[in-house]
């Protein structure tokens, strides 16, 4: 499972997403409520998160055994042009030197390629996601009186106005609250 945080481009736009639905949450006269949402636990926690990082998962297991089975490939026919050498002439270990130069560095090109595309599936997926969860989450917020959600990396202390002091955040970590909500309402996100 990937660790670590978020894409950044699927941070920024999960938060601004997440401030529109919350913007007109409370009356202006009602204090700033905030909650905490750790993304991380939501997304492996959840039935469509834990969908999305399996499926990355199994494909990413199975990207690897195919390079590991490619590698274990080209090394045994490397070792059997290298017992050939001296049987052959120089310009002919050369050219079959060269030829095999050029398909390992297509394989590995492929490979890379590959690699990328499913890294980019997974931002996707993970965008999906969010997208996804933004109106069941802002629809939690709202029931909670919240007017805004926080990472738990997001702020680190926060002034409160009257003491004017600076202290640690203390909100409500609504995550176990969200997770449970996402599998009611979206289950595994699949739409079936």
């Amino acid at each position: 499972m990937p660790r670590g945080p978020l894409p950044r481009a699927c941070r920024a736009l999960w938060a601004a997403a997440l401030l529109l639905a919350l913007g007109t949450a409370a009356p202006a006269q009602t204090p700033l409520a905030a909650v905490v949402l750790d993304e991380q636990r939501l997304l492996a926690g959840s039935a469509y998160g834990r969908r999305v990082l399996e499926g990355f998962e199994a494909e990413r297991a199975a990207l690897i055994a195919e390079g590991q089975a490619l590698a274990d490939g080209l090394a045994a026919e490397e070792r059997a042009l290298i017992d050939r050498r001296r049987a052959l002439p120089p310009e002919e270990f050369r050219a079959l030197a060269d030829d095999f130069d050029a398909r390992v560095e297509a394989v590995r090109a492929r490979q890379i390629g590959r690699e990328r595309a499913l890294m980019q599936a997974l931002d996707d997926a993970q965008r999906a996601f969010f997208a996804a969860a933004t109106p069941v989450l802002a629809e939690l917020a709202r029931e909670l009186g919240a007017a805004v959600i926080l990472s738990p990396q997001a702020v680190l202390l926060s002034v409160s106005p009257e003491a004017g002091e600076a202290s640690a955040i203390r909100a409500a970590d609504i995550t176990a609250a969200a997770i449970a909500r996402l599998d009611a309402v979206l289950g595994d996100g699949s739409g079936g």
